[in-house]
């Protein structure tokens, strides 16, 4: 296990400094060449290669993250990411010619050219500490922009090997401001080219008005109350096995994982049956405080979630164990009759799953549409195709909503 890293909040009064001197920065078109670009995410790369074990032990003693998933969704995701955008910066920056009319193509010939829109403010959540932060600034680098980082302060053990990895870039073009309310709020103050914000929709909406005072454009990942729908169609087993693990993996702090499902009676049994026994696959040691599971971010989210099982009308069915100083809750199905039920109310993001019995498909659509505006990702498991594209007009027409489509016919 390798030494912890000093984590500090970044002096106020210095984040305007910082503003400035990116700026001044960029303005020099230090960052346009493309080879600077590559060289940059060259060494982007490779610190986060020489850190690797630094972000596995900050993420473990942040929220007990387990190693393989530190692996698969912090790690590999972004050496993944750095490669392909190595490989393809030549193509997707090239000129590309526009089709336009044939009076106007015989007097011109019209080209979109890429250009760097400026200097990007990053501001990155708890549950995807380091993917979620680094992976917007491989995309600001590859554009020939400047950016700011800003981490989580409720990961400061891995907010500060962030720190590391982003200063070893070229300093007058990239910095990371680390801290809380203030700190971010001085941040928001500034003029910015872009934000991007991965986190919350409460404060998303804070972003997005601070960003409306200097017309900021913004791209804002957000999370939403994911239905799960298993019609008498479906193949119970097969949904519950998948669902299990959207609650279990980063013990279902994720923003596309599912909040809630909707199922046929006929369907009930077999899934609450497969439900335990995926329980109980994925985490042959035990659920309680198991090391092949993430403990809540921090304990306020904690509480929060501990407080939404108190508040249910619902039926626990598995699970219901908690442990404050751990701050871990175990996976827990819990079957709920009322559409207003606490655990229906607002984002889970948590390993809590309520299940919610409904006969017939249109009765699933009409619920999900009262439950919560559109949602980030829909889960449908159904063996009629009918059933599965029916949803589509008739709960969430827009095209923004993120399909997940599973087939019942492989396991």
């Amino acid at each position: 296990m390798s030494a912890p890293l000093p984590f500090k909040y970044t002096n106020v009064e210095s984040i305007e400094p910082i503003h400035a001197r990116l700026n001044q920065s960029f303005a020099t078109l230090k960052s346009y060449p493309l080879e600077f670009r590559l060289e940059q995410l060259n060494k982007l790369y490779w610190t986060i290669k020489d850190n690797e074990q630094h972000l596995y032990d900050a993420l473990k003693a942040d929220f007990n993250k387990p190693f393989y998933e530190t692996y698969m969704t912090e790690i590999a995701w972004m050496q993944l990411a750095i490669l392909d955008v190595m490989n393809n910066l030549r193509e997707w920056a090239a000129d590309e010619p526009l089709k336009v009319p044939l009076a106007i193509k015989l007097t011109n010939s019209p080209r979109m050219r890429k250009e760097p829109m400026g200097v990007i403010l990053i501001i990155g959540p708890s549950n995807f500490p380091a993917q979620l932060v680094l992976h917007p600034l491989i995309g600001a680098i590859a554009g020939g922009n400047a950016a700011v980082v800003k981490p989580s302060e409720l990961t400061p053990n891995t907010s500060a090997v962030i720190t590391r990895i982003v200063e070893s870039l070229d300093p007058s073009l990239y910095a990371v401001v680390n801290g809380s309310i203030s700190e971010t709020t001085k941040l928001l103050d500034q003029k910015w080219d872009k934000i991007v914000y991965t986190g919350s929709t409460r404060v998303g909406r804070i972003v997005a008005a601070a960003a409306a005072k200097h017309l900021t454009p913004v791209l804002l990942e957000l999370g939403g109350l994911n239905p799960t729908f298993v019609t008498k169609s479906a193949n119970a087993k097969i949904a519950a096995k998948r669902v299990c693990w959207g609650k279990i993996h980063n013990a279902g702090q994720i923003c596309i994982a599912p909040n809630y499902v909707l199922i046929h009676p006929s369907q009930e049994q077999e899934f609450v049956q497969s439900f335990i026994q995926s329980v109980q696959t994925y985490l042959p040691n035990g659920a309680m405080g198991s090391p092949d599971m993430a403990s809540i971010i921090d304990i306020r989210s904690y509480h929060r979630i501990k407080g939404l099982l108190e508040r249910t009308t619902g039926t626990i069915l598995y699970g219901g164990n908690m442990d404050e100083a751990k701050k871990f809750i175990e996976p827990t199905l819990v079957k709920v009759s009322d559409p207003n039920d606490a655990l229906l109310a607002e984002e889970i993001f948590g390993p809590i799953l309520p299940m919610l019995v409904v006969e017939r498909v249109d009765d699933m659509l009409a619920l999900a549409k009262k439950i919560g505006d559109t949602p980030l990702a829909m889960y449908i498991f159904s063996g009629d195709k009918t059933e599965q594209e029916h949803r589509k007009a008739a709960v969430f027409p827009q095209e923004t909503v993120a399909d997940e489509m599973y087939s019942d016919e492989k396991p």
